[in-house]
């Protein structure tokens, strides 16, 4: 019963400090059991201020889920508490972006800093799970600064996250760069979103980049 408990009580913090620091614990990380054949998922562009309302509404679903604190799995499948503290603190970051996208757009107010250039994409069509991304595109690559998947209708959060990675890929005619800061959030694998890894490992404030073949 000891050895129990305190391995109860490593996970309780491992949770708290993945909420904290927006990293996804391995528990919660996983590989995606890909069909043997799938189709490229339609990716659209998204105007500011629908993606801000779009990603209002996911966060609202994910902290009232938090708050129910227990999500039976025959009724709330793909969304244990463990990966909504996860998803929780990314969704507000992506929120805030988009706000901040959307008053540009209303104002033509260019933006400073990671946003200036940046545009929204998504896959509302998608089958498994819609998802928004925050792109930017660079001299040399595009890069992906935010990325979030509708936890109400998500059948497989990974599986949408690969999804949407894999559409920029096919629509995009620079390499792919991924945030380290929004790796952290995500349920994927490395080897699914096909991060090319790199030594010494990138700061939290770099980028990781994502294999183009």
């Amino acid at each position: 019963h000891l050895k129990t408990r305190m391995t109860s009580a490593v996970l309780v913090l491992w949770l708290g400090a993945a909420a904290g620091f927006g990293v996804a614990p391995p528990s919660v990380r996983r590989t995606v059991r890909w069909a043997e054949e799938r189709e490229v998922v339609e990716l659209l562009s998204l105007e500011a201020p629908r993606a801000a309302f779009l990603v209002s509404r996911w966060k609202t679903a994910v902290e009232n889920d938090l708050a129910l604190g227990h999500l039976p799995t025959h009724t709330h499948p793909n969304r244990d508490v463990g990966r909504l503290m996860v998803a929780s603190r990314n969704f507000k970051e992506v929120y805030a972006s988009c706000s901040a996208l959307a008053v540009a757009s209303r104002t033509s107010s260019p933006l400073d800093g990671p946003l200036e250039g940046a545009r929204v994409v998504g896959t509302p069509r998608s089958k498994v799970g819609a998802a928004i991304a925050v792109i930017r595109d660079a001299d040399e690559t595009t890069d992906v600064l935010h990325l979030v998947v509708n936890p109400e209708t998500c059948v497989d959060w990974a599986y949408a996250e690969v999804e949407i990675i894999d559409a920029l890929r096919q629509t995009s005619d620079r390499p792919l760069r991924l945030a380290a800061s929004a790796r952290g959030a995500l349920q994927a694998s490395d080897a699914d979103l096909r991060i090319l890894h790199q030594r010494p490992l990138p700061a939290a404030d770099g980028w990781l980049p994502l294999d183009d073949a």
